[in-house]
C-alpha cells in the first residue's frame, strides 16, 4: 500500500508563488494552494489532517495576521512567507502562533529544509500527544475496572461469608445431626464455595491481567487478603467438623 504524502496548504494570493511552491514540493508532498483568508479558516475546519501551513501575511479578504488570530488548530505547523521582512512583522507572526517566518525572495534549498523540519516536528508532536490522550483513556479504563473490581470483591466477600454461617451452623447443630448428615453439609457447602470461587476469580483475575502488570498496582491487596482468610476459616471448620465424623 502507498503511503499518504504529508499535506501542504499554500496560502497566498501570488498565483506564481502557489505554483513555484507546488512545483518544488509536489514530488514529497500533496499540496493545495489558495488565495484568500477567509477561504485558509474554512479549509482548516475541513481538513484537520494538514501537516503544514505555507502563510503568506499580505491577502485579500483576511491578512495572514488575521488568519493566524482566528485558526484553532494550534498544533498544526505554520510557516509564514511573506515579503514583509521588518523585524515587528516577523515578531508579530511568531507570537501570534507561527512556528518560523520566511521572507520573500527566499532560498529554495532553506525554503525546503523549513518545511521538511516543519513537518517532521509537527508530526512527532502529534504522535506524542496520540499516545498521551490513549494513556489517560487507558488509565480512565483502568480506574473503572478498579471500582467494578472492588464491587465484585465485596460481593464475593459477601458470599464467601454465607457459606461461612452456613458451615458454623453444622458445627453448632453437629449433635442433632448424624456425622454422615454434617459431613455431606459441609462437602456440599464447600464445593459450592469452590465452584463460585473458581467462576469469578477467573474473571477477575482476567480484567486484572488485562490492564495491571502488578497487583500492588491496584489497591485491592486488603480485599484479596480478606478472601484468602476466610477460606482458610472454611477449610478449618470443615476440617475439625470431617474429624467429628471420623471419631463419631
Amino acid at each position: 500500500m502507498t503511503k499518504e504524502k504529508p499535506r501542504v496548504l499554500v496560502a497566498d494570493d501570488d498565483q506564481p508563488v502557489q505554483e513555484t511552491l507546488q512545483d518544488l514540493l509536489s514530488r514529497q508532498y500533496h499540496v493545495e494552494g489558495l488565495g484568500n483568508g477567509e477561504d485558509v479558516l474554512k479549509y482548516l475546519e475541513t481538513h484537520p489532517a494538514l501537516d503544514l501551513l505555507i502563510l503568506d501575511i499580505m491577502m485579500p479578504k483576511m491578512n495572514g495576521f488575521q488568519v493566524l488570530a482566528q485558526m484553532k488548530q494550534l498544533d498544526l505547523p505554520v510557516l509564514i512567507l511573506s515579503a514583509k521582512s521588518n523585524i515587528s512583522d516577523q515578531i508579530k507572526g511568531i507570537t501570534l502562533g507561527a512556528w518560523q517566518y520566511a521572507t520573500k525572495p527566499f532560498n529554495i534549498q532553506v525554503l525546503i529544509t523549513q518545511v521538511h523540519t516543519l513537518v517532521k516536528l509537527g508530526r512527532t508532536i502529534k504522535s506524542l500527544k496520540g499516545k498521551q490522550q490513549a494513556e489517560e483513556s487507558q488509565k480512565k479504563m483502568a480506574e473503572e475496572v478498579v471500582e467494578r473490581l472492588k464491587k465484585e470483591l465485596i460481593e464475593l466477600t459477601s458470599k464467601v461469608h454465607k457459606k461461612k454461617k452456613d458451615i458454623d451452623s453444622y458445627k453448632v447443630n453437629r449433635h442433632h445431626l448424624t456425622p454422615d448428615d454434617v459431613f455431606e453439609g459441609v462437602i456440599e457447602t464447600l464445593k459450592s464455595v469452590i465452584n463460585m470461587l473458581d467462576t469469578q476469580s477467573k474473571e477477575l483475575y482476567t480484567l486484572i491481567s488485562f490492564y495491571f502488570t502488578d497487583f500492588s498496582d491496584i489497591g485491592l491487596k486488603e480485599q484479596f487478603e480478606s478472601i484468602d482468610r476466610l477460606i482458610e476459616e472454611l477449610f478449618e471448620i470443615s476440617e475439625s467438623l470431617t474429624l467429628y465424623r471420623i471419631n463419631s
